[in-house]
């Protein structure tokens, strides 16, 4: 009968083989607790929408604001949205936003209200995403503030067909909203 003769394993080989196996781990460990292993994950399936919107009386910005209706999302682009504000009086203001989103024509509506202890939207509005907009609505106090500060957050705020015409409903969402009234109120 023959002996073998076992050769040690140069210790250089045993180290790079550990850390192959340790990274193999790792590298399974975080495909598994990622999002993506159950499909794409929100942010990897669209791009942020950014905005900086600013008028006289008002500023928004959003690290992600976008539109869905009808199963559909939209989103305003970077360049060529109309901006605008009615200046109201000392307790009413609007901000008022148009785009397209190919042809189709989308608005937001935020309406303030105010009175001597701060500030609010008390309406919202977008269009829903038809070739012909209509209105979706939704009422109540969203961004309560008081005066001279301003509302961060995130949001999303259900939208509703208030006047009986058939369309949506709707969500708006505002991701990492900065909301400010720029002209003082009393």
């Amino acid at each position: 009968m023959r002996a073998t003769i076992r050769r040690p394993i140069p210790i250089i080989i045993l180290i790079l083989v550990v850390a192959a196996v340790g990274l193999l781990v790792v590298a399974l460990a975080g495909i598994l607790r990622s999002p993506s292993a159950n499909g794409p994950s929100p942010s990897a399936a669209r791009p942020l929408a950014a905005v900086d919107w600013r008028t006289e009386v008002v500023a928004l910005q959003a690290t992600d604001l976008w539109v869905e209706v009808g199963g559909r999302r939209f989103m305003p682009p970077a360049e060529q949205i109309r901006v605008a504000s009615d200046l109201g009086n000392a307790t009413y203001r609007t901000l008022e936003v148009t785009w397209l989103d190919g042809a189709t024509e989308m608005r937001i509506n935020l309406y303030f209200n105010a009175d001597p202890s701060g500030w609010w939207v008390d309406e919202i509005r977008t269009y829903d995403g038809r070739p012909r907009g209509d209105w979706l609505y939704a009422r109540g106090r969203f961004f309560q503030t008081p005066s001279g500060a301003t509302w961060t957050g995130d949001i999303e705020v259900p939208l509703g067909d208030l006047d009986g015409r058939g369309t949506g409903p709707g969500i708006l969402h505002l991701g990492g909203l900065r909301l400010s009234m720029l002209a003082a109120l009393p």
